[in-house]
Parts: structure tokens; sequence; C-alpha cells
């Protein structure tokens, strides 16, 4: 949801008429790699490979209708609640997805930039890929803060008597980018005038959410390959996008990949 689009879409299988309509109850797991639905009537529950659309599980045996599917954290289990008040768990741990084509690097990283379903094979591909971390050292770097004087001046601008002048700090303040994100934020926290709060504000919302840049967009996909990847490569470029301006949507999501791998494996001794 990188740029607010659509990035995958596939019709479930219909197994006699049972999957005519919506599954009795489904869900995603954390890393956006499976979905688990629920057959009506007879509970039986089916996984599928978001990234090919394939069925690579199915767990059943309890004839009572499911109510609620949830996903453990990392995927390895799979807790479904029926009607009755039963709650069962499902062992997920064998699940593996399903192993992609070599990848052409250079296209993959073409695509990052580019629509979002397109983006998304992409970044699968390099997830799979074993040099995914060594191919995108020195292409995705962390964001640089902005120098905090030159923030400070440009928000000063902002309230100047002259219209032109503060049309030009707000285009340089965008311009700037997310390095400038906790200069700015911290200028909110301070006393501004209302027309200074409404540029720096409206500066800030073009950082939101949905992404448009394709520059942006590229960067902040990666950091998903490589949370995907998870090698101690990938780790260590994370650590280093993490380790950029604070505040920077960059920074967040990098520092949030490595939050979400949790400490890294031990090697045998």
């Amino acid at each position: 949801m990188r740029a607010g689009r659509q990035r995958l879409a596939f019709t479930l299988p219909v197994v006699g008429k049972e999957w005519a309509d919506e599954p009795e109850a489904s869900t995603v797991s954390a890393d956006g790699r499976w979905l688990a639905g629920a057959r009506r009537p007879d509970g039986t529950i089916s996984v599928w490979d978001l990234a090919t659309g394939a069925e690579v599980a199915k767990r059943s045996g309890y004839g009572t209708p499911v109510e609620c599917l949830a996903f453990r954290p990392d995927g390895k289990a799979l807790a479904s609640g029926h009607d009755d008040g039963t709650a069962l768990v499902w062992d997920l741990s064998g699940l593996a997805p399903i192993k992609p084509a070599a990848t052409n690097r250079e296209a993959a990283w073409t695509d990052l930039a580019a629509d979002a379903e397109r983006a998304y094979r992409a970044v699968l591909a390099l997830a799979a890929d074993p040099g995914c971390a060594a191919f995108l050292r020195g292409r995705v770097k962390p964001t640089a803060a902005a120098p905090a004087d030159e923030v400070a001046r440009l928000v000063g601008e902002l309230d100047s008597a002259d219209f032109a002048t503060r049309e030009r700090a707000t285009a340089a303040l965008a311009k700037l980018g997310d390095g400038a994100a906790a200069g700015l934020r911290a200028a909110l926290a301070g006393d501004l005038s209302a027309e200074q709060r409404r540029r720096v504000e409206s500066v800030l919302g073009k950082w939101g959410p949905a992404v448009s840049d394709p520059e942006r967009l590229r960067a902040l996909r990666c950091v998903e390959a490589l949370e995907r990847s998870g090698t101690a490569e990938a780790r260590a470029l994370l650590a280093g996008l993490a380790g950029g301006a604070a505040g920077a949507r960059l920074t967040r999501e990098a520092a949030d990949a490595l939050s979400r791998l949790g400490p890294a494996p031990r090697k045998p001794n």
C-alpha cells in the first residue's frame, strides 16, 4: 500500500459450491505471505500463497463452522475459533512459499518504482534472491538529515510579508524531502504564526502514508524486500537505513522492519 494502490488480486478456486460466496472467515499473515480462509459449512481451512494465488495447505477434521482465524506473528501457526466455543491451533511450520524463478535483478530494480502490482512481484523476487542485500547495497541509502539551520531559516521565511518569499520557502522545504521532517515537526511544537503552521503542515502532508514519488517508493519497497529476505546481510543494510535522519519515513520503516525481524539467529558453535 505504499502508493495506495492494489498490488495483488486472485480468485478463490471453486470446490463444489463452497467458494461460491466469500469464506466464512479469512485472515492474512503479518508478513503478507499467506491468506487463510475457512470453507463453509464443513470448516475446512485453506492457506494460499499470496505471491502466486496457489493453495499451499489445507486443514480439516473439526466440522463446526469457523467464526474467526488468526496467524501467529511468525506465520508458523494458525488459530481458528469455532461457533461452539472451541479454539484450535494448526501447525504451519512446514509451510514454504512457492519457489520463484531466477531473479532478473536489474528488471526487478526498475519495477520497484513501477505500479503496485509489478513492484510487489519485484519485492518478492528480490526477497527470494540470496544476493538481494549485496545487490541493493549502495543503491538504497539512508535518508540524509537536512541542515537544522537551513530548516529554521526557511520556516522563518514562511511568515514573510512577501507572498513570493513564502512560496519559495515552502517549495524549498518540500525539496529538502523527508530529511527535514524532524525539524518541521519540532517547529510545529513551537510558537508559529497561523500562516507558518499551515505551510509546515502542508509540507509534512506531502510525506503522508500514500507515497507517489517513484524514488521514495523504490526505497521503501527495498525495505520490504530486505525484511522478507531476513539474511544477516539484509539486517545489516536495514540497520544502516534505520540510522538515517530522525523522523524520516525510510528511517522509521527500516527500524520497524528490524524490530519485526527480532534478534538475529545465533550461529551454531
